[in-house]
């Protein structure tokens, strides 16, 4: 029985290069489906579930190694080795990424959630970060968030908070009595299958918790060591050379569907289960000969050892290629892996191997090391908060300069502005309700707020427009709810001859289009005019919602929109991004025909509502037969495609101040 014991453990206890391979494997589709070549690999993504199956197997085979050990020793060395293992490339990586973007990545719309996925990676929190943001994996603007990637590591920080634990209950109880044993063998399994119930659950129900959360993915590590618990305990071993290679060739048809065929919306179940259980039946029979043979080329292994690297590096590669070059080209997805390659070997031959083999540190007390890593952690953590609160000082980007581009922030020089002494105008409301648009008028209303001495009141929600003209309210999530809420708290807060100002985008977005015809033809659509007669309809009880309570109603009519973004394409190091390779100019011809049919809706409602006040920021921005995102002095009048800039915003307002005090000293 011992020799038996010994060959198993013998078995378990070698080094595995086709391990390695499997990991070369995950990677490399992870790094194809970034780089979307070709969607030849759409569900590439599918890697990340491979590396957790095989780190949950990974993992529990360590553990095996130390199975003599006592309770405390057993999980000291465990952290220690874990921290030793992930720690010193994570900060590293980390750090350098963020001085990289805070150096890069303009200042926009994007940059508190940047900031916040970043610095809650040091903690194996980003997950969380993201779910708090509500963006998806799959979202389009996941590609511009350097982190993004950091949301696995999490889990599996997460996952090595708990499995620990459980599997110290299973080595201390494997050969115990018969009803511990069976509780020992039982524990993870029935955890295992609570995971897969909420995985199916929040798959359907909250597609964003359980693409993000432990709960749900659980199973996935945790099948890799229940498949380890079967092998360390010789049971269901397989002898039929056949039967075994046919196992083999599923394996690998089913990661072949999962990379090829998974779908984002029924994610992770079912479709992490073809990538799951086809790396399963690989490692059941990582051993054989064959398999090592397919998976066991130098350039293959080598790839896998450095895998951990190569994943940690190669998605801020691409963000910020896309923030600055760009990641279109085949010479830019080219360079994309020259660099990611780069990087990660690099820091596997000088963080890696010298920190997990270096005599010193191995001779220091576990608790020592996990002492140390904590504070490198805590360390990186601060200086990386710190810069990304010096971003202003630090950025390279013209972006960086607030008081010209960033019409959302408070000024400093608005507080040296003395209010005129109108008693017909001072102490008034302002409620500004609408979209992210409102928000982008913010530098003008404070400037406004400070010369007439009223108080503005913001009611913003992205996304969420108000009386748009476009589309009604009904079919853009939470806007109904967003416009109930805001318009209750108006009706407390306002007194008669207050105003509500409608700050909404009401042009159709034409960012990255290039066809103008077709842009025309599709506003020109049977279901654009019905939307638009709908969202008249709406516009009109919404006014009179207002004016029942006793409001002054302005209506914004539709600014120019731009098939560009000035802020991606102003810089030294982004001017050939394909961001701005549509020019910064629109012809105002163009312009006019996108906007009539909404002016027509205004000047229907004006004819309804013939107290209704219209202020149309287009006649001051559109002087010229070219509209241009930047003015005569090149300073910019649009921060993105539809947004003003802080420029912007003084351009318009004295215009919309002079509005204000025409309609209350009437």
């Amino acid at each position: 029985m011992n020799s038996q014991n010994n060959n198993i453990n013998n078995n378990i206890n070698n080094y595995i290069p086709a391990i390695d391979g499997l990991r070369a494997i995950a990677v490399l589709a992870v790094l194809i489906y970034h780089a979307d070549i070709f969607s030849i690999l759409k569900g590439g993504f599918t890697g990340v579930d491979i590396f957790f199956v095989i780190s949950g197997y990974v993992i529990s085979k360590s553990i095996y190694e130390r199975s003599e050990s006592s309770f405390n020793s057993y999980f000291l060395e465990f952290y220690c080795r874990r921290i030793k293992r992930i720690v010193p490339t994570l900060v590293i990586c980390l750090t350098i990424t963020i001085i990289l973007s805070t150096l890069f990545i303009p200042n926009s719309w994007l940059s508190n959630t940047i900031d916040n996925t970043g610095l809650s990676a040091f903690f194996g929190l980003s997950n969380f970060s993201l779910l708090l943001n509500h963006d998806s994996y799959f979202s389009p603007k996941i590609e511009y968030i350097p982190f993004i990637h950091t949301w696995s590591l999490a889990i599996e920080e997460q996952f090595y908070l708990i499995f620990p634990l459980l599997f110290y209950y299973w080595i201390r109880y494997k050969n115990s009595n018969k009803i511990k044993q069976i509780l020992s063998w039982t524990l993870l399994i029935v955890i295992s299958i609570a995971s897969i119930i909420i995985s199916i659950y929040e798959t359907n129900t909250a597609p964003n918790r359980a693409f993000y959360l432990l709960p749900s993915r659980f199973w996935e590590m945790s099948i890799g060591a229940i498949l380890l618990q079967i092998q360390a305990s010789s049971r269901f071993t397989l002898k039929s050379k056949l039967i075994i290679y046919i196992l083999l060739l599923t394996g690998f048809i089913l990661i072949c569907i999962g990379f090829i065929y998974a779908e984002r919306t029924a994610f992770p179940f079912p479709w992490a289960i073809p990538s799951v259980v086809g790396v399963l039946l690989l490692l059941s029979n990582i051993r054989q000969p064959i398999l090592l043979k397919a998976l066991g080329s130098p350039i293959i292994i080598y790839i896998g050892k450095i895998s951990y690297s190569l994943y940690l590096w190669h998605w801020p590669v691409a963000v910020l290629m896309r923030w600055t070059i760009g990641f279109n080209t085949t010479r830019q997805i080219i360079l994309y892996f020259i660099i990611s390659f780069t990087c990660a070997a690099i820091s596997y031959r000088y963080i890696e191997i010298p920190i997990r083999k270096n005599t010193t540190i191995s001779r220091q007390k576990n608790w020592k090391i996990i002492a140390s890593g904590i504070s490198i952690i805590l360390i990186s953590f601060y200086t990386s908060y710190t810069i990304i609160n010096l971003k202003s000082d630090l950025s390279l980007s013209v972006t960086s300069n607030n008081y010209i581009w960033r019409s959302r922030r408070y000024h400093r020089d608005i507080k040296l502005i003395k209010p005129e002494n109108n008693p017909n105008i001072n102490g008034h409301n302002i409620f500004v309700i609408g979209d992210s648009h409102t928000a982008a008028y913010r530098t003008m209303l404070n400037i406004a707020s400070a010369k007439l001495g009223i108080k503005i009141h913001e009611y913003e929600e992205g996304g969420c427009a108000v009386a748009s003209l476009l589309l009604p309210m009904n079919k853009v999530d939470n806007a109904q709810t967003f416009y109930k809420e805001s318009f209750s708290d108006i009706k407390a807060k306002a007194k008669p001859k207050d105003i509500v100002f409608l700050a909404s985008l009401r042009m159709p977005e034409i960012f990255g289009e290039t066809d103008e015809t077709q842009i025309l033809k599709t506003q020109n659509s049977s279901d654009a005019q019905y939307n638009r007669k709908l969202a008249l309809i709406e516009a009109d009880k919404i006014i009179s919602d207002f004016e029942t309570l006793g409001l002054i109603v302005i209506l914004e009519a539709p600014l120019p929109v731009l098939k560009s973004q000035p802020y991606r394409c102003s810089d030294w190091f982004n001017k050939t991004n394909p961001a701005g390779e549509l020019g910064s100019t629109v012809s105002k011809a163009f312009l006019e025909k996108l906007r009539k049919p909404v002016m027509d809706s205004i000047n229907t409602l004006q004819i309804i509502h013939p107290n209704l006040y219209v202020w149309d920021p287009f006649v001051i921005l559109c002087k010229e037969d070219i509209f241009s995102a930047y003015d005569k002095d090149n300073q910019p009048i649009f921060f993105d495609s539809d947004h003003l800039s802080a420029h912007g915003n003084r351009l318009l307002e004295p215009s919309f101040t002079t509005k204000l005090a025409e309609i209350w000293d009437k």
